[in-house]
């Protein structure tokens, strides 16, 4: 099982590439940063406490998702982050300071945990008007990987438990509200945008 959550990982990710190389996603390089910065920090985070779940789980997509944000550059995306994700950042370097000099692990990680959860809460508002502004079978695919980590790792540590278990929530939120705007936009096309743009 624990192999087949590593491909996942990865093999997740393959379809949003492919659609970047097409040129039908645009990765915000803002977006993607935040996500790779707060993954890492929780990843190193968790394995300080000596908890490998996390990087079994989302160890190996943290180098796709740097891919991702280098297809980003390359496609002459720039980095312009907003108020929120500033603010994000913000916390994300709270958060280090709280683990690396106070010693609150566990609060480090329930930070970035916080902020994931609102990254995704920003790309549902963004969905709502355009269902067609993500890549479906990424989420598809991580939805079915975290929920394979939160099955598989169900005796972890509470916070590796919860990052897990707030991925699982976040891409499975995704994956419905697609679907269920999906269905509007087709019924009234003309609403419908037709690009991707994260």
């Amino acid at each position: 099982m624990v192999i087949i959550i590593a491909i996942l990982n990865v093999v997740q990710f393959f379809p949003y590439l492919w659609s970047v190389r097409c040129g039908q996603a645009k990765p915000s390089i803002s977006s993607w940063s935040r996500s790779v910065f707060s993954l890492i920090v929780t990843l190193l985070a968790s394995l300080s406490l000596g908890s490998e779940k996390i990087i079994i789980s989302c160890g190996l997509g943290v180098i796709c998702q740097i891919i991702i944000i280098g297809y980003a550059i390359k496609l002459g995306s720039t980095f312009k982050p907003s108020i929120l994700e500033l603010l994000a950042f913000a916390g994300i370097v709270g958060g280090i300071v709280l683990w690396i000099f106070f010693g609150l692990t566990q609060w480090s990680i329930f930070i970035n945990v916080v902020i994931d959860v609102f990254g995704m809460a920003f790309t549902a508002k963004k969905l709502w008007s355009n269902p067609f502004s993500e890549y479906f079978p990424t989420w598809l695919i991580g939805t079915v990987v975290t929920l394979l980590a939160v099955i598989h790792f169900n005796e972890a540590a509470f916070t590796d438990l919860l990052f897990l278990w707030a991925l699982f929530v976040s891409n499975l939120g995704i994956v419905l509200m697609v679907i269920f705007r999906s269905q509007f936009f087709s019924q009234y096309p003309a609403t419908g945008a037709q690009n991707y743009d994260m």
